[in-house]
């Protein structure tokens, strides 16, 4: 199947998840299992406190600042509501 765009690809993906538990049941398995990873390396890496260091981090990367997020796409910061 081809998409036209980004938005068609999550319309049909999130559709297909509506529709097929066990495949939503999966995605939800592997983002948790992502989340425990993270956790656990910042946990281990950083000396716990996991959200606190984690935004340390990444605002020392210039991922986040003061409560906003970068848009890679625009280059703009957005603030966080």
């Amino acid at each position: 199947m081809k998409f036209k765009n980004d938005m068609d690809y999550v319309i049909y993906f999130s559709e297909s998840m509506k529709n097929n538990p066990a495949l939503f049941m999966q995605q939800k398995k592997f983002i948790d299992s992502q989340f425990e990873s993270s956790k656990s390396l910042f946990d281990n890496w950083k000396g716990g406190h996991f959200k606190e260091k984690c935004r340390k981090y990444l605002k020392e990367r210039g991922v986040i600042y003061f409560g906003a997020y970068k848009n890679e796409r625009r280059g703009k910061w957005i603030k966080k509501t």
